[in-house]
């Protein structure tokens, strides 16, 4: 697995995939596939479940930040809760959504 670079983030690329995508969010947002967010507030993240969607969180203020699916569940429960500083991998099987 190759390396992408995406202004100063580092993260993982599958052989033939595109470059992560990198946002800055402050507000309740629904995820893309391979997509890398810098989060920073108290809000949800819709993460989708479409098979081999890969999503990457970090939580960069002292909020919390709630990571849903938008259907099935996370990591066997409804929600998971991204504490102040913390940081996910999430990967989704099309049915539900799986933390790394």
């Amino acid at each position: 697995m190759a390396w992408a670079v995406a202004g100063n983030i580092r993260g993982p690329q599958g052989p033939a995939g595109p470059s992560p995508v990198v946002s800055t969010i402050t507000a309740a947002t629904t995820a893309v596939s391979n997509g890398v967010y810098l989060a920073s507030g108290t809000f949800s993240v819709t993460i989708p479940v479409a098979s081999g969607t890969h999503v990457w969180v970090k939580n960069t203020g002292t909020g919390s930040i709630t990571l849903m699916p938008a259907t099935g569940s996370i990591d066997s429960t409804a929600n998971f809760v991204l504490p102040a500083l913390g940081s996910v991998e999430t990967f989704s099987d099309d049915t539900n959504v799986w933390i790394f």
